[in-house]
């Protein structure tokens, strides 16, 4: 344990994570409200924030729950919604070193979109280590509980309109975005995302289309680079 809880692993891991813990405190203290609204107890809250982790789903949980959907109906959704997880985690596995499965679990279960993008970017630029990604993973995964905690309490007080929900994870994800922007590029890849979703769902109205559209976006995205390094080739070879 000692590895994990040094001062060098721990003031790195907290400086990665202060942005998330930022956007995090909003979305849980709102994420706690709507549960609360729609009946769930706070022990059973705390619970859903620990295993599921997931803010889209939780909100959708929630909504589900206040019109007494059925329980498979939300399992279900969830699940569909938090697929995108297969592509995140695929997409870590080939920078992460230790691959033994007691490292894997807990790892996994503190990925998030955000412990994604902070820790794949800081792994990629070379100066990133196994022990500070699961630390990124799991202050995250603390400041979540406390939110959502903070926000069940404040659920016996006051009430919100669900349509903020909306746009809380909405300024989360655009600034995830312009945060990991470093050239066209991913500008394009961004767009072709969101080109494809909106086209996609407009013809299925299917909830897998959150998975599809990633994936038309990076396979996008790596003809793009290919194409681009081949013409470099090319004019260096002239």
């Amino acid at each position: 344990m000692k590895k994990y809880f040094n001062k060098e692993n721990i003031n790195d891991a907290l400086k990665a994570s202060i942005p998330i813990f930022i956007a995090y405190l909003p979305i849980g203290v709102v994420g706690g409200i709507l549960l609360k609204a729609s009946g769930v107890s706070i022990p059973y809250i705390l619970l859903m924030s620990l295993l599921v982790f997931g803010g889209s789903a939780q909100y959708i949980a929630a909504s589900m729950i206040a019109v007494n959907a059925g329980i498979s109906s939300i399992v279900l959704t969830t699940f569909i919604i938090n697929l995108r997880h297969f592509l995140m985690s695929s997409n870590l596995n080939m920078v992460i070193k230790n691959k033994k499965l007691k490292y894997i679990l807990p790892f996994g279960l503190g990925l998030t979109d955000e412990t994604f993008a902070v820790n794949y970017e800081k792994y990629i630029s070379g100066k990133w280590s196994d022990e500070k990604a699961i630390l990124v993973n799991f202050m995250c995964l603390g400041i979540w509980l406390i939110s959502f905690f903070i926000g069940a309490l404040l659920g016996n007080f006051i009430q919100i309109d669900t349509y903020i929900s909306g746009f809380i994870i909405t300024a989360l994800f655009t600034t995830l975005v312009a945060g990991s922007v470093k050239n066209f590029v991913y500008i394009l890849v961004a767009i072709i995302s969101v080109i494809s979703f909106i086209v996609l769902y407009s013809i299925t109205s299917s909830s897998l289309i959150i998975v599809v559209a990633p994936v038309i976006a990076c396979a996008s995205g790596l003809l793009i680079e290919r194409t681009i390094l081949a013409e470099r080739k090319e004019k260096c070879s002239e």
